[in-house]
């Protein structure tokens, strides 16, 4: 058997082959820095969101805290009240989005209770014309709850103040916060 000598090849350049893998590597890369980008703008969007909701909530109870309903119970005993706060389902986006606040007056209507209902009225207003002024917010829904709840893993006796919203394109997730009422 005779062996054929054969001088090495010496390559000088890429092949096609390769060229095409390094930018199959390379479309992949940007690619996945590009769905990255894309989910990091959202997560900023909706913290933005939540953050403004949550300061919102907090103005809304501080306006509650300064309009409370005393009770007096038979041991002379005093229990703040939010039951005069109109706590519905707002639809943010559609035919009952709030824009802007209504000329509301707090004269003392007869047999009311020093226009506390209107006030009450006028806070829930602005909370809402705040929430729904955010781009995405669709449903908003703000409650006082005077059950014993635990509000951030916490046990919280009394008034608390309950917000769920829904936000459009957030994989259309159910947001909460709660906000304690009272000093106990």
């Amino acid at each position: 058997m005779k062996t054929v000598k054969t001088t090495p090849i010496h390559q000088q350049g890429s092949t096609l082959i390769e060229i095409l893998v390094s930018m199959f590597i390379l479309a992949l890369g940007l690619m996945a820095l590009i769905a990255m980008q894309t989910r990091t703008s959202i997560g900023i969007k909706e913290a933005e969101n939540q953050t403004i909701i949550a300061q919102a909530t907090e103005n809304l109870a501080e306006n509650m805290l300064t309009n409370p309903k005393l009770d007096v119970n038979a041991q002379l005993e005093t229990t703040k009240s939010y039951a005069h706060y109109d706590t519905k389902d707002y639809k943010c986006n559609g035919s009952e989005k709030v824009t802007s606040l209504s000329s509301t007056t707090f004269t003392n209507p007869p047999g009311t209770d020093t226009g506390r209902t209107a006030l009450a009225n006028h806070h829930m207003e602005l909370f809402h014309v705040m929430v729904c002024s955010i781009n995405g917010v669709e449903e908003v829904n703000a409650k006082v709850d005077n059950n014993d709840k635990l509000v951030g893993g916490v046990a919280t006796a009394g008034n608390v103040l309950h917000v769920s919203w829904e936000m459009s394109g957030s994989s259309d997730k159910k947001f909460t916060y709660d906000y304690p009422l009272d000093d106990n």
